[in-house]
């Protein structure tokens, strides 16, 4: 049986490195790029007034319990206008 039960190559092998496209810290970014994509995406369809779908009120509902959460949250009542 070609491979068997072998997992391939032992976690942090560097033999096959060729570029860091693929590395854990290039996959995180990634997925940070992909999320932020996907948030920005349902921002301009409230923008627009299109419709959301409860999957897309969710995340931005999330968006909003994360910005109060880190304190980068104002009102646009306690904005001064100087």
């Amino acid at each position: 049986m070609h491979g068997g039960t072998n997992p391939g190559a032992p976690k942090g092998n560097k033999n096959a490195f060729k570029h860091g496209n693929r590395t854990a810290e290039a996959e995180a970014q990634l997925k940070l790029v992909r999320q932020t994509n996907r948030d920005l995406r349902i921002l301009n369809k409230l923008r627009r007034g299109v419709d959301l779908s409860s999957k897309e009120l969710d995340r931005l509902m999330q968006l909003r319990r994360d910005l109060h959460r880190d304190g980068k949250h104002t009102d646009t009542a306690e904005v001064s206008s100087n």
